[in-house]
């Protein structure tokens, strides 16, 4: 019943999506945006040439409508869209037990004991909390933290709709905009690209999730196998992969007659969405472009789990993900959410022995009753029994499943505690040496999840972080 009514929603959300007047942007080609001269437009692939026009002309892409049936990874079509969504559902729908309603009541009751519990813990100060992630990598030093407060500033840029607006802000970091493509379409992501002269820098920044469309990416969350140019096999995200191949695609050409002649090395950025395009369109063209190795640098920002382990960890000489206290999206995988269920059935167990786990009508009522004393009631369990917890239950989840997916690369991990009476908090950051870190797969349920995630929240942090290490 679950299946068949998530289902019914998506294909009516794609059908009435279907009916709207499409973006004369979504319909567009990128282009180059300097009105004062011919500018420079990489047209196809590796094996085509680059091709020179004027900033200022209009080039339709009609190939998209040709493959619009025939393709299954092209997620103009809201048919590919809806199958793409209902294998991501049917996978969730497995892990949580959610084809017995039973089970759906016990998972819910017990999200509400262990959201309660997570506010208590975090209201109270709880030392232990900081601790776990101190613990969770090697402490930070300065050269960790170098390039990462101007390179989220960067990352945020790409956020920008308007050109003129882009151009003056990257001019403030020394960069001279060559193209910005603003086009919102699933299975695509919008970014500029910029040059240092001074630096021999180009930089792509990535948009992240700022759009229906590219929620829709982000949500065709399915692991799949891919073969990448170099022959390497790798399992990621579907609806990323779609998005960054056709970045890369648009790019390979650029990067191998231009950049890497001129002797200019890449740097590519990005934020949410936006960060894991950065680090997944790098890991393709590297495969195809081999002069790219060591000659490129990806700083992704808040990127949700998007390769297997092996690889994941491999993208580690190229690849720093960023991660911001209790941001939800770096922890948005499989792997978090079977541990997560492995918790709520502890939990429940818990709250069945103190005769408050709903199965009649005086333990409900009881139960109601607990969670009305709010973040001052008793704890249902210690930060420190929870942290067993989730080291247990983290270690007994395989880590190889092919539906876990990780954050690419090293972790620089940003973290520290509730205010207190001052409005001071400990503030640090520690260095993991990839996404398996036990702290990227439990979730603090409480309002900071979503908080962290902002491109504010990163900048802020970086800041204190820079302000702390100089004192």
């Amino acid at each position: 019943m679950m299946i068949r009514s998530c289902r019914f929603a998506v294909a009516r959300m794609a059908h009435n999506l279907h009916r709207l007047p499409s973006s004369p942007l979504a319909r567009q080609r990128p282009f180059l945006f300097d009105p004062t001269r011919p500018s420079l437009v990489v047209v196809g692939s590796r094996r085509q040439s680059v091709a020179w026009i004027s900033s200022n002309s209009s080039h339709e892409d009609n190939s998209s409508s040709s493959n619009f049936e025939s393709d299954p990874d092209n997620l103009a079509s809201w048919d590919a869209i809806v199958n793409k969504l209902m294998n991501v559902f049917r996978v969730v729908s497995s892990k949580l037990g959610l084809q017995d309603n039973e089970n759906t009541f016990k998972m819910l009751h017990s999200m509400m004991a262990l959201i309660q519990l997570m506010k208590q813990l975090l209201e109270r100060r709880d030392d232990d909390r900081n601790a776990y992630y101190a613990q969770s990598g090697r402490a930070g030093v300065a050269a960790d933290l170098e390039g990462l407060e101007e390179g989220c500033d960067l990352a945020n840029a790409a956020y920008e709709t308007s050109t003129a607006v882009l151009k003056e802000n990257l001019k403030h970091y020394g960069y001279h905009l060559l193209r910005h493509d603003t086009k919102v379409l699933p299975g695509a992501l919008g970014h500029y690209i910029a040059m240092s002269k001074a630096t021999k820098t180009v930089l792509v920044g990535v948009r992240g999730t700022s759009s229906l469309e590219e929620v829709l990416t982000d949500c065709c969350a399915s692991s799949v196998q891919k073969v990448l140019g170099d022959g390497t096999s790798i399992t990621c995200h579907e609806g990323i992969y779609i998005s960054s191949k056709a970045l890369a695609d648009d790019l390979e050409a650029f990067v191998e007659e231009l950049v890497i002649p001129s002797g200019y090395k890449l740097q590519v950025l990005g934020h949410s969405l936006g960060a894991a395009g950065a680090a997944l369109t790098t890991l393709i063209l590297k495969s195809r472009i081999p002069e790219l190795n060591g000659n490129v640098q990806v700083l992704a920002f808040a990127s949700p789990p998007i390769l297997d382990l092996p690889t994941a960890k491999a993208c580690s000489s190229f690849v720093t993900t960023i991660v911001n206290n209790a941001d939800m999206i770096p922890r948005a995988s499989v792997s978090t959410l079977t541990i997560t269920v492995e918790v709520l059935n502890e939990i429940a167990e818990r709250l069945k022995a103190l005769g408050l786990d709903g199965s009649t009508a005086e333990s409900y009522m009881a139960f109601q009753y607990k969670l009305l004393e709010g973040a001052q009631g008793a704890l249902l369990m210690e930060g420190k029994e929870l942290i067993k917890l989730l080291e247990r239950v983290s270690i007994a989840v395989d880590q190889q499943d092919p539906n876990h997916l990780f954050c690419a690369g090293k972790i620089v991990l940003m973290f520290d505690g509730a205010k207190n009476e001052e409005g001071a908090g400990a503030i640090g950051f520690v260095v993991a040496q990839d996404g398996s870190a036990e702290i990227l797969r439990a979730l603090e349920w409480n309002q900071r999840m979503i908080d962290d995630h902002s491109c504010a929240s990163y900048q802020a942090g970086l800041t204190d972080l820079a302000d702390l290490i100089h004192r």
